[in-house]
């Protein structure tokens, strides 16, 4: 099959082990924790002008590592989406894979790779519960996706260790290695402007909202943000599909 060459650089990523995920967590956190020390500094009287300019590159930066993490585990979060949709009164499907993405997002800016727990464990809860927050049990409630570092409104009360279980499976590095390959393999299942614009915002080795994807592609932010429900909903069906054999 012919790539076009972004989908080609793409699909030849480097996959990510279980030692590159501790890495990329590492990175993640220090840049937390410039975040952190730099908005204090912005508290203080007379802050330096440039502060605002460091913020917003320290965010960049840290979210480049957290969205490396995020797509690593999206098989997983296809696995609990589906979980989640057996209740008829929940959201959709592809609702339930942004409101999972989102909680690992938040659960990786939260994560200490320092204490040896394996980011699964430690987000498993997370995105359980936001999951069934908004939509796995009883009444449905929209979620606003930001547009933004999600820095901050983490949830304070993950879980982080939480002993063996069921998903023990997949903390080697082998099985993150199988994750990644099975995502860069159905990737070009999307659409071209799907795969531009999940390019852009998780692959391009930089941090973009909505805003600035929709200039790059010339179109509006809601479309763009329409483009990344519909490609991670698509592409977290398809992994769905290959691993169940079912539709």
């Amino acid at each position: 099959m012919e790539f076009d060459a972004t989908t080609d650089r793409m699909i030849r990523q480097p996959q990510v082990s279980l030692e590159e995920q501790f890495r990329l967590g590492a990175e993640c956190q220090a840049w937390q924790s410039r975040i952190a020390r730099l908005q204090e500094r912005a508290k203080g009287e007379s802050p330096s002008r440039y502060l605002p300019a460091a913020i917003a590159i320290a965010k960049r930066r840290g979210a480049v590592s957290r969205n490396a993490i995020v797509l690593s585990v999206m098989r997983w979060i296809a696995k609990r989406a589906k979980e989640c949709r057996r209740n008829p009164h929940g959201m959709t499907f592809e609702e339930l894979v942004s409101v999972g993405a989102l909680g690992a997002m938040r659960a990786a800016e939260k994560w200490d790779p320092s204490r040896g727990i394996h980011f699964l464990t430690f987000a498993d809860y997370s995105i359980r519960r936001l999951m069934y927050r908004h939509g796995g049990y009883g009444k449905s409630r929209k979620l606003r996706l930001e547009d933004t570092s999600l820095s901050t409104d983490v949830l304070a009360d993950i879980a982080a260790d939480r002993g063996p279980n069921h998903m023990a499976t997949f903390h080697d590095g082998a099985a993150l290695q199988e994750d990644m390959a099975l995502v860069h393999r159905l990737l070009p299942k999307l659409t071209a402007k799907q795969q531009e614009v999940i390019r852009l915002r998780y692959l391009c080795g930089q941090w973009r909202t909505f805003h600035d994807v929709a200039d790059d592609l010339q179109t509006t932010p809601k479309a763009v943000q329409d483009l990344e429900r519909h490609g991670l909903a698509k592409l977290a069906e398809n992994i769905r599909w290959e691993t169940s054999g079912r539709p």
